[in-house]
């Protein structure tokens, strides 16, 4: 089974949505979810809020109970980094998909796959999560030939251990233990 931890503000929703009383999810992140509910992968969320706001936020936007598990600010490591250790381990296959620039580097010191979004600053925003769950499925399902092959992605150095693929929105490295990607 696929794990899919998501980092919580910046990520799926804009930066400041705690504060606003009108806050949305960022464009395909509903239909992300539901479409890794219907493949029967499991959802968690990393914040680094309080849970009451955290509790608060998952109300506004029609997300509670789309989680199987939340981890709030207590659920930092002692880098700050979200605490990806408490990750129940019999996953076949866990990714942490993040907005900010510490999400690679979480997922990299807990030996998980990573995807890193662009951050989402604002109620404007033209990244689609539809792409992030593209990937993922093609990875998980083991399409990654033929969803290279589809978006044009050229590999960029065939001398590493990794296989790494670019265009010009996005990279990909994947080795036999993980993957991490970046959207630009």
């Amino acid at each position: 089974m696929v794990l899919v931890a998501y980092d919580f503000v910046g990520t799926f929703l804009a930066d400041g949505c705690c504060e606003e009383r009108a806050c949305t999810t960022r464009r395909g992140f509903t239909a992300c979810l539901r479409r890794q509910k219907e493949l029967g992968w499991a959802a968690v969320l990393f914040s680094d809020l309080d849970r009451a706001d955290e509790d608060d936020i998952l109300a506004r936007t029609g997300l509670e109970g789309a989680f199987a598990a939340s981890f709030a600010r207590d659920s930092l490591d002692s880098e700050g980094l979200p605490a990806l250790s408490l990750l129940p381990r019999r996953h076949a296959w866990t990714v942490f998909v993040s907005g900010m620039a510490t999400g690679p580097k979480a997922a990299e010191k807990y030996g998980i796959s990573s995807v890193r979004v662009p951050r989402h600053e604002s109620g404007e925003d033209a990244f689609d999560f539809g792409l992030v769950e593209e990937l993922l499925e093609a990875l998980a399902l083991d399409k990654f030939a033929e969803y290279a092959a589809l978006h044009s992605l050229k590999e960029s150095r065939p001398e590493l251990h990794a296989r790494e693929y670019a265009d010009s929105g996005m990279w990909v490295r994947v080795t036999p233990e993980r993957f991490a990607a970046q959207f630009y």
